[in-house]
């Protein structure tokens, strides 16, 4: 177990067309009761004892690893050093466990498991590598964490893409709804949007990233109505 599909199958291949020989691979299922899954940032040890699956993920940024334990001491124990600080926290029903492991207070490898399967936004998690281990770096990482699955944009609310899009394409809607297209106001839309979740209003450092992310699910929004309110011409008329 741990090791890929390459490493887990007979690795014989034709011999003119070099193709794998898969479909005729014989294979026993067994099932996995796993104690804890997640994810493994920076620094990972593909040998470590407890491992019962690891799946690595190529990022823009790097390689994150998904992994699964049997054994929750396994997990706990799975690259723990005396420079490691491990710590838990509860979100919504889901206890969430944590491992950092640092070298001069920089951190090398971030370490999120839970009993279930976790929602999380990768490539803004693995950009917690090479940081400073603070109030808050702890802070900004529970946020995230948080946030699952969706980038967060708001570290004074907690606020994230994906409740920006929801927001923004909730009052371009409305605005089509009261007024058409010819009346639109992004910077209506915009004000509302901040009001209602308090993003990029709090200490502003966002403000710009609200604003971009926010143009550009409105943007999106606008090009579909080529297709849904398409423009009628004079010869249509006629």
């Amino acid at each position: 177990m741990g090791k890929g599909v390459n490493q887990a199958i007979d690795n014989r291949v034709d011999p003119l067309s070099q193709q794998p020989g898969f479909k005729c691979q014989p294979v026993s299922l067994t099932r996995i009761e796993l104690a804890l899954q997640g994810v493994v940032f920076g620094l990972h040890d593909p040998a470590a004892d407890g491992l019962c699956w690891q799946v690595a993920q190529t990022l823009s940024s790097g390689v994150c690893h998904h992994v699964g334990f049997s054994y929750s001491e396994k997990s706990f124990t799975y690259q723990a050093t005396p420079h490691s600080l491990s710590w838990s926290f509860t979100y919504n029903n889901q206890c969430f466990y944590i491992q950092c492991n640092m070298v001069e207070n920089s951190v090398t490898a971030l370490k999120i498991l839970s009993s279930s399967q976790i929602a999380l936004a990768l490539e803004p998690l693995n950009g917690f590598i090479g940081k400073q281990l603070d109030s808050a770096f702890i802070k900004q990482l529970h946020q995230q964490i948080q946030a699952g699955n969706s980038p967060l944009v708001c570290a004074c609310t907690g606020v994230t893409q994906a409740q920006i899009a929801d927001e923004i394409n909730a009052q371009f809607d409305q605005q089509m709804f009261n007024g058409g297209l010819q009346n639109m106001s992004f910077a209506n839309a915009l004000d509302i949007t901040q009001s209602t979740l308090g993003c990029g209003r709090q200490c502003g450092s966002c403000n710009s990233e609200v604003k971009q992310c926010a143009q550009a699910h409105w943007q999106q929004a606008l090009s579909y109505t080529e297709f849904q309110y398409p423009t009628v011409t004079e010869e249509d008329v006629a």
